[in-house]
């Protein structure tokens, strides 16, 4: 197997998984961190295993790899659970946006019993 090959499926393994169960991927609003993290991860396995110094462009070529895999692992993985499990990531993120934009005062016990119930009501359909 290619030196920068396996480093670039692990990072692109962590990125496609981390990217498809539903909760988890909401990290990703935050700039795309699920694919920072796999890039990383990828460059940091090449360079520690690697016997020669690595350059910029190897780092650019091995986020672009892991990058590529984690695509393949979203698209064959997490659009069917999205499809399976979408309503609870959108009911959370209603939720949460409504909590957000209520004032202190009106974020009661009911609307906060509302959104935890929505999550338990979505994890009983799954």
């Amino acid at each position: 197997m290619n030196n920068k090959l396996k480093p670039a499926l692990i990072g692109g393994v962590l990125l496609g998984l981390l990217s498809a169960i539903p909760v988890v991927n909401l990290v990703n609003v935050c700039c795309c961190l699920w694919a920072l993290i796999g890039g990383l991860l990828a460059s940091y396995l090449y360079i520690k295993n690697s016997p020669v110094p690595a350059s910029a462009g190897d780092g650019a070529i091995l986020g672009a790899l892991a990058g590529l895999v984690g695509a393949v692992i979203v698209v064959v993985i997490g659009i069917p659970i999205s499809i399976i499990a979408g309503g609870i990531t959108r009911e959370l993120l209603v939720c949460w946006v409504y909590l957000s934009l209520r004032s202190a005062r009106d974020r009661s016990r009911r609307h906060r019993r509302k959104c935890s119930g929505v999550v338990w009501r979505q994890g009983i359909q799954i």
